[in-house]
């Protein structure tokens, strides 16, 4: 029998504990309701409901129904001005998308954005991070044949002899696109593979 009121007193405690840290650890409604409002507010570039929505608890680090975080749509926006208020209001650089695990930088890359893409560097982006696919900014950017990018990446200090989870580097999706400038800028840099 003492062994039954062990067990019974352990599962009792265990239960107690479960449901105080469910209750205090659970976003409420209001919560989730401000997140939402606060990245709308950045799709809509404005700033007194962002603010707002920061006040009344939003959760700057959220994503999106798409899976998009807020640095991620301020910089396909472009806005250099909506980037350096997001990060002042504690968004991280870093944050990756849903489901391909892109960041900002990745994709302004890709794209050819080349001030954003500065911004992103100047501000403290990690310009090695890999997608799911191990894909950097800089593959995304030869493949693309985006010179004035990949030579911005180099400088930042990119790896150039990365690979991707298949093992091919800058300089192999730069000769498959055959952006020869691309290149000779990734050999000059000491490209090997």
């Amino acid at each position: 029998m003492p062994a039954v009121r062990n067990l019974l007193a352990t599962i009792t405690i265990a239960l107690a504990v479960w449901t105080v840290s469910a209750v205090f650890s659970a976003p409420s409604q209001a919560q989730f309701s401000d997140t939402w409002e606060f990245l709308k507010a950045v799709e809509e570039v404005d700033y007194l409901e962002m603010r707002n929505r920061i006040f009344k608890g939003a959760n700057v680090n959220r994503k999106n129904s798409d899976g998009f975080p807020a640095i991620v749509i301020a910089a396909e926006k472009r806005n250099q001005k909506l980037i350096k208020f997001l990060l002042d209001q504690g968004v991280k650089i870093n944050a990756t998308t849903t489901e391909r695990k892109e960041t900002a930088l990745m994709r302004r890359a890709e794209v050819g954005d080349f001030e954003t893409l500065s911004q992103l560097l100047d501000l403290g982006a990690d310009v090695d991070l890999r997608d799911k696919s191990g894909v950097t900014a800089l593959m995304r950017a030869a493949r693309n044949r985006k010179q004035r990018v990949v030579r911005r990446l180099l400088e930042a200090g990119a790896a150039v002899d990365a690979t991707d989870f298949t093992g091919k580097s800058a300089l192999g999706y730069a000769r498959d696109a055959r952006a020869r400038r691309v290149v000779r800028l990734l050999e000059e840099a000491g490209a090997r593979f």
